[in-house]
């Protein structure tokens, strides 16, 4: 399931890494610990713009995971 990250959380695609507002990151295929959930229907929580993306990276799922804080390790 795609992963909705907390806000302020990018992508940097030199190093292949999700860095989270703290400061911390981690690669793909990494450890990451926290809080959340899952979402059906993202659209209705986040906006379209989100529920597009959503369904593009889950072959037209509506579901996501969210995150609403995390660590990395």
């Amino acid at each position: 399931m795609p992963i909705i990250w907390v806000a302020g959380t990018t992508w940097d695609e030199s190093a292949a890494k999700v860095r989270t507002p703290d400061g911390s990151s981690v690669a793909v295929g990494g450890d990451v610990s926290g809080g959340g959930g899952q979402v059906s229907e993202v659209g209705t929580v986040y906006g379209e713009e989100v529920a597009d993306r959503v369904a593009k990276c889950s072959d037209g799922g509506d579901k996501a995971v969210y995150i609403s804080g995390a660590s990395t390790a």
